[in-house]
């Protein structure tokens, strides 16, 4: 039978329902406190915590006689942060644009006919003097 106007929808999911894979993926990060929006926030703004020492700016390493020294984190230079590279500064950026900015549409430019292409249309010109001229209007 054929919808008809005017007849509610009857049972499926309602609108604005997550599927599963949305629920248990959203389920997991909350579970585990990760907030994918706030991590790419911190790469855009360069502010990404060295994994290597940790917060300490200082990395241990062994000396030749076997005691252990401590030196400036050959990952974040002792700045606590690691180095993000411009491209992926700039790739997070645009990713947090495309959630507050509208991503605006593709506008087709077409003659009145409908063409895409540019029309040109050859005009024959005389002078005065009875010589003909190709010109493009």
């Amino acid at each position: 039978m054929p919808f008809q106007k005017g007849h509610a929808k009857i049972g499926g999911k309602k609108a604005g329902t997550k599927n599963w894979l949305t629920r248990t993926v959203s389920e997991v990060c909350e579970s585990m406190g990760l907030n994918p929006f706030e991590g790419m926030a911190i790469i855009a703004l360069n502010k990404l915590p060295c994994g290597v020492c940790r917060g300490k700016g200082k990395t241990a390493y062994k000396l030749p006689n076997g005691e252990l020294g401590m030196r400036t984190c050959e990952s974040c230079y002792g700045t606590l942060f690691e180095a993000c590279s411009p491209e992926l500064r700039g790739k997070m950026n645009a990713e947090l644009a495309s959630y507050i900015h509208p991503k605006k549409k593709a506008v087709e430019v077409s003659n009145p006919d409908g063409t895409l292409k540019p029309s040109w249309e050859v005009v024959i010109l005389e002078d005065k003097n009875g010589k003909s001229r190709a010109g493009a209007a």
